[in-house]
């Protein structure tokens, strides 16, 4: 939910466990301030990770919360430019390749994937932000509400815009918007 909250209490004094060092992102948008929602990473931590998406490498990455050590990566065919959604031991990501992913937590195993843009539409790709990408990238975070998990697909509306809800648990798509 990106609440930013817990009940939990915090130590009574912080420290730094660990740090890591990604490199810059790569914002779909820099010229354009008011756009770049993907200027900085956006972890999200759960079942002891922390899961890390990369415009950079174009992966989601999970690293043990506690120590920092990397336990798997998952790498898509575009950048990953916002923050993930972890539910139930699942992880479910979007891409500039057009896709919806979700993948296993504990292992990064691929479950499914599934494209935003309708099957009537070529998977065409061109070049956005100097690399190859879908007419229809996953720009927004997706949200999950009660088992079904909100996404969107492009950006551009004389190529067509989609809002699409699938079944959580095996990616069936139950409705389409444009």
């Amino acid at each position: 939910n990106r609440s930013g909250a817990t009940e939990e209490a915090g130590p009574a004094t912080a420290h730094l466990q660990w740090s890591l060092s990604l490199g810059y992102p790569d914002p779909a948008f820099d010229h354009q301030y008011r756009m770049c929602a993907d200027v900085t990473y956006a972890p999200v931590a759960a079942e002891g990770l922390v899961f890390v998406p990369s415009s950079v490498t174009d992966q989601v990455m999970a690293y043990d919360l506690a120590a920092g050590t990397l336990k798997w990566r998952h790498t898509a065919e575009g950048p990953v430019r916002l923050a993930p959604v972890c539910r139930a031991g699942k992880v479910y990501f979007g891409s500039d390749d057009g896709y919806l992913r979700c993948v296993s937590a504990p292992d990064g195993k691929l479950l499914w994937k599934v494209r935003g843009a309708p099957d009537t539409l070529p998977d065409s790709r061109m070049l956005v932000n100097s690399r190859l990408c879908s007419r229809w990238p996953v720009r927004g975070a997706p949200v999950e509400q009660e088992g079904v998990i909100y996404f969107g697909a492009g950006i551009w509306p004389e190529e067509g815009v989609y809002v699409c809800a699938v079944n959580a648990d095996t990616g069936r798509l139950l409705w389409r918007s444009d």
